[in-house]
């Protein structure tokens, strides 16, 4: 009689493989899906963040605009800097730093603003900050930037 032949064991090792690769498959298919859903959070937040900025332009372009206590109020040679806090709906908690500077550099003989064929118009610069998340070092901050020329009414007297 010969003895049995010595097999055992091989199968014990090639399954602890196995689960050793499926369980590093599992682990990075989980740990790519996590990252997928922060990248698409932070995307969603930046877009927020986007439309929070066009909301805060869009004021300084209104306040800039409607009349000359409203635009002396918010606009200044230099700039001047107003924030607000948005709040309700998806932009709620959103910090807006609006900068409005009366941007005049006249040529000789005019009183300020910029010229389009014979016309010389006045012309203020907005720039405007949107951002939520604490600070830079947050992981989950968010900040956009958006800044505009704006005329504030009819062509200056020649």
């Amino acid at each position: 009689m010969s003895p049995e032949p010595r097999q055992r064991g091989f199968s014990l090792v090639s399954a602890i493989f196995l689960v050793v690769v499926l369980a590093s498959l599992g682990a990075y298919i989980v740990t790519i899906g996590a990252v997928q859903q922060t990248a698409t959070a932070l995307s969603l937040q930046g877009v927020r963040a986007y439309f929070a900025a066009e909301t805060g332009r869009e004021w300084a372009v209104y306040e800039a605009t409607t009349s000359q206590a409203t635009h002396d109020a918010i606009c200044q040679p230099g700039g001047k800097t107003t924030s607000f806090t948005l709040s309700g709906g998806v932009l709620q908690g959103f910090q807006v730093q609006v900068t409005c500077d009366d941007f005049k550099n006249p040529p000789a003989g005019k009183t300020g603003g910029f010229q389009e064929g014979n016309d010389w118009y006045d012309l203020e610069r907005v720039d405007v900050t949107a951002a939520q998340g604490g600070g830079p070092a947050n992981p989950d901050y968010v900040s956009r930037h958006i800044r505009a020329m704006v005329t504030t009414g009819a062509p200056l007297p020649p």
